[in-house]
């Protein structure tokens, strides 16, 4: 038996613990989101989800963890004190939504729904983080592919991204999952067209460390691209080829930083793009100003195809490629000057030839990786590998200084779509370009309609809209109900009156077969009716409603309605709580006492108790009436605490 209890305690904790997460689904955030943080550290972190229960209110917080077992928990506590934020004041049986300003960190996010004289309901996410994304692109050495190996994936658990990879197709074809995401491993490939880790596994680990935020990052790079392919196909029906002969997917490669800067960068926010490119241009002997050219209106495209004008852009320099020349007998390790200038000059870099309008605004500078191409650094002499893959990171991470975060101004992610949920209506806000609302929440592709409003049967919806640059947002996951809800509350509030009175108003917008309403106080831990209200029954009209509670006694009151619907049905209002201060008109005498004690109130006395020095309650009387007479002598003497109404007054015998 001394086995079998502490098993059985546990079973029924975990049971327990079941229950109470399968009464609350949190939709947003998502699991290893990481949204990018403004320049004061923080980011606007929405909440959302949903109740299978009613709640008076939803509290929420943010708890620091871990990113690396040997060092502390990143970021701070939210609220500081560790306590709860209340995120939605207001009476709820479905679905929920607030938010939370949060400093950098890596998080476990805690909600809970509070209701009077019920455990909370509760449930969390294990991992949200506030920190910096990057959007890398270029060709092969920002991406690796070409059977080129990888390097490792990260070891700091607050290094992301999207394991997904949109198919060679023509862009207009391309359609983009819903964003599930992962840790990035070894083989993660990091959407929308990433290979594998390659070296951002490593950088990834080493910006964690520098920075003490988490990290998400996405990959649009393709390998053996030059400059012009990504000018040609900034139209996303513009055509292009390879040097080598390879005809891309109309629209591609630029496509792909489309589709990530108007899916996963529109959610999350992004601190700078990472171009990594140059190295075919060596092969086709691109000139100084057609690269410079391109380049500039690469940056501009981005720009403006995502609303971001001052978009933060990190220009690496690099050309270095192995190939034969006429003459050469073998593959020769190459550089362009001209493509190392026209990278300088969008930089802003001062060398020969240029002129202060070259440079392009918020581009900042990257690595120059021309220099270490031996074996310690490249197995081919073009492509990074083995250690050098962490060099390269390396060199990444020291041009991501704090000269550079304190001089580029990232993009906080457009907040999830808010949709009004009236029973089993969902209306979508004014100013979106399309609605696609989801049946399946987890098929972000599988349309059930366009229209702005929709009635669907009961289950869980999800809305993607998209807005005239294409910036793809999503709601979180609601619950859309079988029926209307009989009442729509516009206020319930309270006041304290004279004469220790409460004054209780409540206000409707819209009430379908209503029948009452019944005023509760909270008494002896638990509520109790007051007063029943006819309700208005039906109507699409403001309906007020008011109720004075009298012969009250300082203290602390709760209330809250009971809404009674035609068939019986009810749900309950949020709890308001009032505060009565006065001085006491009750009076007892004598005190000292010997035999008899005399009670005065001009309030009709509703509950007398006494009780000894020990706490222990000896005696009760609830038969009201104006003036009381207390027997003492057949108390022994010493200190009693009398309870009248639940007002305290101490009398010795």
């Amino acid at each position: 038996m001394k086995k079998i209890l502490p098993s059985l305690v546990w079973l029924c904790y975990a049971l327990s613990i079941t229950v109470s997460f399968a009464q609350l689904h949190i939709t947003y955030p998502s699991d290893r989101i990481v949204l990018q943080r403004n320049q004061s550290n923080t980011a606007t972190v929405t909440i959302a989800g949903y109740f299978e229960s009613c709640q008076d209110r939803v509290e929420a917080r943010f708890v620091p963890i871990q990113s690396h077992p040997d060092r502390p928990a990143m970021g701070q506590p939210t609220p500081l004190d560790g306590s709860w934020q209340v995120i939605q004041n207001t009476n709820t049986c479905s679905n929920f939504r607030g938010s939370i300003v949060v400093p950098g960190g890596w998080y476990r996010l805690e909600v809970r729904g509070i209701r009077a004289g019920q455990s909370p309901v509760t449930a969390q996410i294990d991992h949200v983080g506030v920190g910096e994304v990057f959007l890398v692109s270029g060709q092969s050495n920002a991406t690796g592919g070409d059977n080129n190996p990888t390097g490792p994936g990260a070891t700091e658990d607050a290094v992301s991204s999207v394991h997904f990879r949109t198919n060679m197709e023509p862009y207009n074809n391309l359609q983009v999952d819903c964003p599930v995401y992962t840790h990035l491993d070894q083989s993660t490939t990091t959407a929308p067209f990433g290979n594998y880790a390659w070296c951002w596994g490593y950088f990834g680990d080493k910006m964690v460390k520098q920075l003490n935020v988490p990290v998400m990052i996405f990959n649009s790079g393709w390998s053996g691209s030059s400059i012009a392919n990504w000018k040609q196909t900034i139209s996303p029906t513009g055509q292009t080829s390879a040097w080598f002969g390879y005809v891309y997917p109309q629209g591609l490669p630029f496509g792909n930083m489309r589709t990530a800067l108007n899916h996963y960068i529109a959610q999350l926010g992004v601190r700078a793009i990472l171009w990594h490119q140059g190295e075919s241009d060596t092969k086709t002997e691109t000139s100084r100003e057609d690269y410079r050219n391109d380049l500039r209106d690469v940056i501009a495209a981005t720009r403006n195809l995502s609303n971001k004008p001052n978009l933060p852009f990190v220009v690496s320099r690099a050309s270095r490629y192995s190939f034969k020349k006429a003459g050469d007998v073998n593959d020769v390790s190459y550089t362009s000057a001209d493509v190392i200038a026209a990278q300088n000059d969008v930089i802003g870099i001062a060398t020969d030839g240029y002129l202060p309008e070259y440079k392009v605004p918020h581009v900042f500078e990257g690595p120059a990786t021309d220099d270490y191409w031996d074996s310690q650094y490249r197995h081919d002499q073009v492509h990074f590998a083995g250690a050098g893959l962490d060099f390269l990171a390396n060199l990444w991470s020291d041009h991501l200084d704090a000269n550079f975060f304190a001089n580029s101004t990232p993009y906080s992610a457009i907040p999830p779509i808010e949709v009004s949920v009236t029973g089993s209506t969902l209306a979508a806000p004014n100013g979106w370009d399309a609605y696609h609302w989801l049946g399946d929440v987890n098929n972000c592709n599988a349309v059930l309609s366009t229209n702005q409003q929709i009635t669907p049967t009961e289950g869980i919806y999800k809305l993607k809209v998209t807005d005239s640059f294409m910036n793809t947002v999503f709601s979180p996951a609601m619950k859309a109900s079988s029926s209307s809800l009989p009442v729509t509350w516009k206020y319930f509030k309270g006041t304290t009156g004279e004469n220790l009175t409460a004054e209780l108003q409540w206000a409707t917008t819209e009430e379908s077969n209503s029948s009452v309403f019944e005023l509760e106080r909270m008494s002896k831990n638990q509520f109790e009716k007051v007063a029943s209200i006819a309700a208005a029954g039906n109507s699409s009209s403001t309906n007020t409603y008011s109720f004075t509670d009298k012969l009250l006694v300082p203290g602390t009151f709760y209330y809250r309605i009971k809404q009674i619907d035609m068939d019986g049905t009810s749900s309950y209002s949020n709890i308001i709580s009032l505060q009565l201060r006065g001085k006491s008109l009750v009076k007892l005498f004598p005190n000292p006492v010997v035999n008899v004690l005399s009670i005065e109130s001009p309030q009709l006395i509703h509950s007398l108790e006494v009780f000894n020095e020990a706490g222990i309650r000896i005696f009760r009387n609830q038969n009201p009436a104006g003036i009381q007479e207390l027997d003492m002598s057949r108390y022994q003497h010493g200190v009693y605490i009398i309870k009248l109404n639940g007002e305290s007054f101490r009398v010795a015998r």
